[in-house]
């Protein structure tokens, strides 16, 4: 016959009160800062979001569509993009902007 659990009738059943210590949820990126852009080569995006108004699942739409400019991969996991494209996409959209208000 197996042995009961005695438990106190006036506190009722106890939570089991574990060991280890609680994990800490995962702290979030701080979106980085508008940053000045290289004279030349590769930016990432990071760098890109924190100068272009868009989301990054946006900016990911846009370029599959053709709207932003294409990828280049440096690695395995690393994708980049020229910094002309860059510049050229920031200073349409401005113009495009300007013309709006016009």
């Amino acid at each position: 016959m197996a042995a009961k659990r005695k438990t106190d009738p006036a506190k009722g059943f106890q939570p089991i009160k574990a060991n280890h210590a609680q994990a800490e949820a995962p702290k979030r990126k701080a979106k980085p800062k508008p940053t000045e852009l290289p004279q030349e080569g590769f930016v990432r995006l990071p760098t890109i979001l924190a100068n272009f108004p868009i989301s990054k699942s946006g900016w990911w739409a846009g370029v599959a569509s053709g709207r932003y400019p294409k990828s280049v991969r440096l690695g395995p996991r690393v994708t980049a993009w020229h910094v002309d494209d860059i510049r050229r996409l920031i200073a349409n959209a401005a113009n495009a902007a300007n013309d709006a208000q016009a």
